[in-house]
């Protein structure tokens, strides 16, 4: 994390709120919680929220610190859709990089907006594409939600085909 300042010149910045406000429904459209000219929100707070200028619900999320997407025990990107309130997107991230802990728990999950099954799971450890247990990379038909593709990585390394079934052991570093 590179955030150009000090701790001291951080420490002396107060947390501001600048909310946006759409002019032609006069709702509000988005909270941005800053401390300086960084997104930030402590205490597991969203520090963007964005709002649907018609029905007024919320239609985005992003926890962050300092800037960085960040959030633990949740994703810190959301997306949802105003009409279904179906989660169309949930991103995890931890300081910034793509990552989410475990084989059975998707870093990235894209779903459909409407009819909510997915369209595109993704396992990400520490920015990579990473999955022991199965592939890290998986797409959906849109409109079935019938897998139609996958990708199977380790530590960011694409596995052929034909090494799919040998051990996690053969591309470890």
């Amino acid at each position: 994390m590179n955030l150009n300042r000090n701790e001291t010149e951080l420490e002396a910045l107060e947390l501001r709120v600048k909310i946006e406000i759409d002019p032609k429904s006069n709702q509000v459209v988005s909270e941005r919680y800053l401390l300086g000219e960084l997104l930030h929100r402590p205490g597991g707070l969203p520090a963007l929220i964005k709002y649907d200028p018609l029905s007024g619900k919320t239609i985005q999320e992003e926890y962050r610190e300092y800037g960085e997407l960040h959030r633990v025990g949740g994703p810190a990107l959301i997306e949802i859709n105003s009409q279904s309130d179906i989660r169309s997107r949930e991103v995890y991230y931890i300081h910034g990089s793509m990552h989410r802990d475990g084989d059975q728990n998707p870093a990235y999950i894209a779903r459909h907006p409407t009819k909510g099954h997915s369209i595109s799971k993704w396992y990400v450890w520490d920015g990579r594409w990473h999955r022991e247990n199965g592939p890290a990379k998986i797409f959906y038909d849109y409109e079935t939600g019938v897998e139609i593709q996958s990708s199977y990585f380790v530590n960011g390394k694409e596995l052929p085909e034909n090494k799919v079934k040998h051990t996690v052991q053969d591309v470890t570093p």
